[in-house]
């Protein structure tokens, strides 16, 4: 049962009065100690129920002799949503579980803001017993609230082939180079996944169209104070190298999203001066923030083999920029990989069953799908000014939190759209003229008592006060004169008409 408030707002401050505590102060089994309290952790990985149930050791506290003795037994159960996760206290790691759909519902309602290397808060924790190894399960009543703390850097990992349970680090990297950069297009468009679970394994992602894909950015890392290279494919890296609409992709002709996935811009040989010049950029002003975790790999063996250490892999989950500054902003927007440029101008065809103006989406050539670049150097204003305090002092970076850093991206990429300069003339234009095409003339009927040809050529008449394209003077002079001979015809005809009709009246009377 829920302890917080439904309101969600309210919930929020609710959780900020709860105290914190490490995850080594969790019992054995139970709520015993954890009653007012929260556990802050962060999120490293998440997975839907399996096959086979999970195997687990379970402690109940037993009477005998009126003592309190500590029973264990193995238990197998299974799970709807498995989510490992690293303490902020003591960076020990906990795996939280639910047992039905609506267990998950409630704990993952803030699903959009629950990423790997996010910040929640675990409200009052049960421990429903341990893994092997050590690591501690446990459940909530409650949601999950997102919360925000101060970054507060570990140990590099080393020697993790000697790791015998799992392990969280959250570490400082200086300096990145890629080794290798390529495209994804088949993962989730979930948030709590990340792009980080294979197109051949179920998605834990809560209320997400399994048809629906989405492109993400593969990339192969080294970096001096690691002594191997990891691979990464994340949502929220690619963010940071792509602009949001060249990842949500948009068909070509008419506009729409697409149902299958994004198609992204450029190839991966093509982009590759994006992301140098990012990671470039990233380093010049703070370096990097690296959250990974360790799960000890073992083989299955036999006899004296059985649960022999096989191999150790370090997942890097999150890896974002140390030091977000409004500056550093400016600069990643600059030079993320843009979307196709579309001209949307209405087009009009000079085609007689497509007359008058139809929406079109012809790409432009040349655009280039370049916005202006930001000058880092330019005095701060804009969306940068209202991004940074106004007391801020020249001379001291402000590193903006997750939630400032995804306002300030919105708010700089909403400036340089504005900037963004009109298209060059298409030098197609002979073909797709951008103007009004005269329509037919409404007096065609009484130019003569016989039915006339509708006028097609470039004369508006007194009814239509479209402005027509310039013709040569002596054409000009030709069509006036044809159109004051017709009116003199019929002045004429008129004229004729009239004196026979008095004629007639005449011989009648």
């Amino acid at each position: 049962m829920s302890i917080l408030s439904a309101d969600d707002a309210e919930a929020m401050q609710e959780v900020v009065e709860l105290a914190t505590i490490p995850a080594s102060d969790l019992p054995p089994c139970g709520r015993d100690g954890t009653t007012d309290a929260k556990l802050v952790c962060r999120i490293l990985h998440c997975k839907a129920a399996p096959e086979r149930p999970l195997r687990f050791t379970r402690s109940q506290l037993v009477q005998s002799g009126g003592n309190n003795n500590l029973k264990k037994m193995s238990v197998e159960q299974s799970y709807h949503k498995w989510i490992l996760c690293g303490c902020l206290l003591s960076s020990e790691v906990v795996v939280i579980i639910t047992r039905t759909s609506s267990e998950s519902e409630l704990l993952l309602k803030f699903t959009g803001d629950i990423y790997p290397g996010s910040l929640v808060a675990v409200v009052e924790p049960e421990v429903v017993g341990q893994l092997e190894g050590g690591t501690k399960l446990i459940r909530t009543s409650d949601r999950l609230i997102p919360i925000e703390a101060d970054e507060k850097f570990g140990n590099i990992p080393k020697a993790i082939e000697l790791s015998l349970r799992y392990q969280m680090y959250h570490f400082f990297i200086p300096t990145l180079e890629v080794i290798h950069n390529g495209v994804v297009s088949d993962r989730c468009p979930g948030v709590l996944c990340d792009a980080q679970t294979p197109a051949n394994k179920q998605c834990p992602c809560q209320s997400t169209d399994r048809t629906v894909h989405k492109w993400a950015i593969s990339l192969t890392l080294k970096s001096s104070v690691l002594n191997r290279s990891f691979e990464i494919v994340s949502h929220q890296l690619t963010a940071l190298f792509a602009d949001p609409k060249a990842i949500q992709g948009t068909c070509p002709l008419s506009g729409l999203k697409m149902r299958r996935h994004g198609t992204c811009p450029l190839s991966g040989l093509k982009m590759r001066r994006h992301v140098r010049d990012i990671v470039s950029d990233i380093y010049n002003h703070g370096g990097w923030s690296c959250t990974a975790w360790v799960k000890p790999g073992r083989s299955g063996g036999s006899g004296d083999d059985s649960g022999a250490i096989q191999e150790t892999k370090l997942h890097v989950c999150s890896l974002r920029p140390a030091q977000p500054t409004p500056e550093l902003l400016a600069r990643i927007v600059a030079k993320q990989i843009k979307p196709t440029a579309v001209n949307r101008d209405d087009v009009h065809i000079r085609q007689p069953h497509l007359r008058g103006p139809f929406a079109q989406n012809i790409p432009n050539p040349n655009a280039g799908g370049v916005l202006p670049a930001v000058d880092p150097a330019a005095p701060a204003g804009g969306a940068a000014a209202a991004a940074a305090p106004a007391n801020q002092a020249a001379n001291v970076p402000h590193v903006l939190s997750p939630t400032q850093v995804q306002a300030a991206l919105a708010q700089i990429r909403a400036a340089a759209e504005v900037q963004q300069p009109p298209p060059r003339d298409d030098p197609n234009a002979d073909r797709q003229p951008n103007r009004q095409q005269p329509r037919d003339d409404p007096n065609a009927d009484r130019q003569g008592n016989g039915q006339q040809p509708r006028n097609q050529g470039n004369v508006a008449g007194p009814a239509n006060n479209r402005q027509a394209p310039p013709e040569p003077p002596s054409q000009l002079a030709g069509a006036f004169g044809q159109v004051n001979a017709a009116d003199r015809e019929r002045e004429e005809r008129r004229r004729r008409e009239e004196a026979e009709e008095a004629e007639e009246s005449s011989e009648n009377e």
